[in-house]
C-alpha cells in the first residue's frame, strides 16, 4: 500500500481541527494549566508546606515558584505578536495570571495560523 498524501496535507487537516473554538478553548487551558496553574499551586502549597524560620528564604522560595511562568511567556510572547517585554504584564494581580496570560496562550494555541492583525513594528518572524 502506498502513500498518496503528502505531509502538507496532514499540516492543513491540524490547523483545520484547531480552528474549531473548542478545541483552541481545550488546548488553551491545557497550556494554561502547565504554564501558569501548576506553579501557582506549587507556591502555595510551598508556602503552606515550607516553615522555615527565615521569612526570606520562605518568601523567596515561593516568589521564585510564582514568577517562573514568566520566562515561557516571555518566549511565546514574541511568537504571538507581543513584545518580550510585555510578560511583565504578569506582575499586575489578577489580570497577570488569568487575562494577559490566556490571551498569550490563546494565540498560541492556534499557532502557525493568524487571526490577529501584525503589529506595525513587527518583523516576521
Amino acid at each position: 500500500m502506498t502513500n498518496n498524501s503528502s505531509p502538507g496535507i496532514a499540516w492543513q487537516v491540524m490547523i483545520g481541527l484547531r480552528q474549531h473554538k473548542i478545541i483552541r478553548f481545550i488546548l488553551t487551558l491545557l497550556l494554561w494549566a502547565i504554564l501558569v496553574g501548576a506553579p501557582n499551586y506549587l507556591s502555595i502549597v510551598a508556602d503552606r508546606r515550607i516553615d522555615l524560620e527565615s521569612m526570606v528564604l520562605s518568601d523567596s522560595i515561593h516568589l521564585a515558584i510564582f514568577l517562573s511562568p514568566m520566562l515561557p511567556l516571555a518566549l511565546v510572547a514574541r511568537m504571538v505578536s507581543y513584545r518580550a517585554r510585555d510578560c511583565l504584564f504578569y506582575l499586575i494581580p489578577f489580570y497577570g495570571v488569568y487575562v494577559f496570560s490566556i490571551t498569550i496562550l490563546w494565540r498560541f494555541a492556534y499557532l502557525p495560523a493568524r487571526d490577529w492583525p501584525q503589529r506595525p513594528n513587527e518583523n516576521r518572524i
